[in-house]
């Protein structure tokens, strides 16, 4: 992210993206700095020839794909939303994309909403989480910074923090989980920890214990499907109400949050951390003040 300190200033406006440069530089190395590939510079135009030169403005326009997006219209509960992202609390049993029998997805409640609100764009997601598992989906609004999320993305700049419950006293204060995982060949639906699988680290802190029930703070250092769920059936605490790696224990559903989000932000050139409100299904949990309990390092936050 140092390259972004090249840059004075940059803004948007929906459609438009305005820059100015702290020093010239040539448009390949501009198109660089926000990890946009060659083929994917054919949706921008700058109002440049081949440098852009220090301290003047500069627009850059976005073409627009001809593309069919589902809509659906539900609610969505934003928790943060500003000129270029947009985060989404998710509820449980949702799923993310379309999966060709559910047209309703938060994808097409997001693009409901940007419809409704006349943006230019349609909004992506740059990460998924389980359709069990409920919280914080990051969405990226203007096609310009979606490589640059992206990437943030792959090299785990983008800091994702769950929160779990589980039965019982959870043993350990911090428990680090290091297993690969792959895909249960007796069971397509789930996952299991295997020599042959991929590298899955998982770190596990807890919060608190009550009413029989343990508060889990988990970060994840891997992406790799049902990741969580998969380690903590490993380790003998499997998440409260998972229906794969678990027991149906009440009506709550599964047991398990996407908290909170930290990323960094081209337009401020700073990290960001977003906090959602602890789901309410988290009970005897969902009063605790996490900002002042939780385990793990934070940026400053932004709370709804």
């Amino acid at each position: 992210m140092n390259m972004l300190n090249k840059i004075k200033t940059i803004r948007c406006n929906n459609n438009l993206v305005y820059v100015v440069l702290k020093q010239d530089m040539e448009i390949q190395q501009f198109y660089e700095v926000f990890y946009i590939s060659k083929n994917r510079q054919k949706l921008f135009n700058i109002n440049a020839d081949a440098i852009l030169y220090a301290n003047k403005t500069y627009t850059i326009t976005t073409r627009r794909k001809n593309e069919h997006i589902q809509t659906s219209p539900h609610d969505i509960e934003i928790v943060y939303e500003d000129d270029i992202c947009l985060i989404v609390n998710k509820p449980t049993n949702l799923l993310i994309h379309d999966d060709g029998a559910s047209p309703d997805t938060l994808c097409s409640r997001v693009n409901f909403y940007t419809l409704c609100n006349n943006y230019k764009f349609f909004a992506y997601p740059i990460h998924r989480i389980d359709k069990e598992t409920s919280g914080l989906v990051f969405f990226v609004k203007h096609p310009f910074f979606h490589s640059f999320f992206d990437h943030q993305i792959q090299e785990h700049i983008i800091k994702k923090q769950y929160l779990g419950v589980v039965q019982g006293t959870f043993p350990y204060q911090h428990k680090h989980i290091e297993k690969p995982i792959s895909r249960d060949r007796h069971d397509a639906k789930k996952m299991i920890v295997s020599n042959k699988g991929k590298t899955a680290i998982t770190d596990v802190y807890k919060v608190t214990t009550k009413d029989h029930y343990s508060l889990l703070s988990i970060g994840i250092k891997t992406g790799r499907k049902h990741q969580i769920r998969t380690h903590l059936k490993y380790i003998g605490y499997p998440i409260v109400n998972d229906p794969l790696y678990g027991h149906i224990l009440d009506n709550r559903k599964l047991l398990l949050e996407s908290y909170a989000i930290d990323f960094y932000h081209p337009l401020e050139n700073r990290f960001i951390h977003i906090q959602a409100p602890i789901d309410p299904r988290f009970k005897p949990f969902s009063h605790i003040d996490l900002t002042s309990t939780i385990k793990m390092p934070l940026h400053k936050t932004h709370q709804k």
